[in-house]
């Protein structure tokens, strides 16, 4: 009786043992795990790049149509940004085809880059209207701070290479029953609470925001100057400049 007491005690004990054994074992699996996680984990800044039309969405036309000049740029950047380990680039939609507003904001909220860009072009009806906007988030918003930031950086860039590109707040005020609107343009100095609504891009995701406008579309002179490769590829140059500044800080 006593023997198989003892065998039972020692089967007993190596039972304990192995595991103990397999509880170690898994233990040092899961911090293999957490710890490969860590070292595997994107470090990288995620850039988020709009073209605002595109697709059977052709933006405003005049001398040039907007959706073809911005695929040129945000396509460009996109390769140029892709050379940099540093960032990770995300496009809100390929070249060639569109997405609606909505549709947009949601893939922005669930891709939570670290910042968006997005380019558009304007229109005037009246030809002598030329130039750039930079448009950074309005003064209230809650990424007012990092949108003017990289805004100030893009401006910067433009200035060196001899092109006025002023940081601006853009607002407007629907009227006719929503189905027009009032636009007000101020300086990036004015930081007035206008109580007004700007870009659903900026007033929707959750993330900081700017959006270039490269030139208006009904200006001779800016299609003359923009509308090539040669010029589309320094835009594009421009922009990343901009932001490998801005996060060089």
């Amino acid at each position: 009786m006593k023997k198989k007491k003892k065998r039972k005690v020692r089967t007993m004990r190596l039972l304990a043992v192995l595991l103990v054994l397999v509880l170690l074992a898994e233990a040092a699996l899961f911090a293999a795990k957490k710890l490969s996680q860590t070292l595997l984990k994107d470090t990288t800044i995620h850039i988020e790049l709009d073209n605002a039309h595109g697709g059977d969405q052709s933006g405003v036309s005049g001398y040039i149509t907007e959706d073809d000049f911005n695929d040129l740029v945000i396509t460009k950047m996109t390769e140029l940004l892709a050379e940099d380990k540093k960032f990770t680039v995300i496009r809100t939609h390929e070249a060639g085809t569109a997405m609606n507003m909505v549709s947009k904001v949601e893939k922005i909220n669930e891709d939570r880059p670290d910042i968006v860009f997005s380019l558009q072009c304007s229109w005037s009806p009246d030809e002598n209207v030329s130039g750039m906007h930079i448009y950074a988030e309005k003064p209230s918003s809650r990424y007012h701070k990092e949108s003017l930031a990289f805004a100030g950086k893009i401006s910067e860039a433009y200035a060196a290479a001899g092109h006025e590109a002023p940081v601006q707040y853009y607002y407007y005020t629907p009227i006719k029953n929503g189905n027009a609107f009032q636009e007000r343009i101020v300086s990036s100095d004015d930081t007035n609470d206008y109580g007004e609504e700007t870009f659903t891009l900026m007033e929707k995701t959750n993330v900081p925001v700017v959006i270039a406008s490269q030139m208006y579309v009904t200006s001779e002179s800016d299609t003359a100057y923009w509308n090539n490769e040669e010029a589309a590829a320094e835009a594009a140059r421009l922009y990343c400049e901009a932001i490998k500044s801005y996060y060089d800080k």
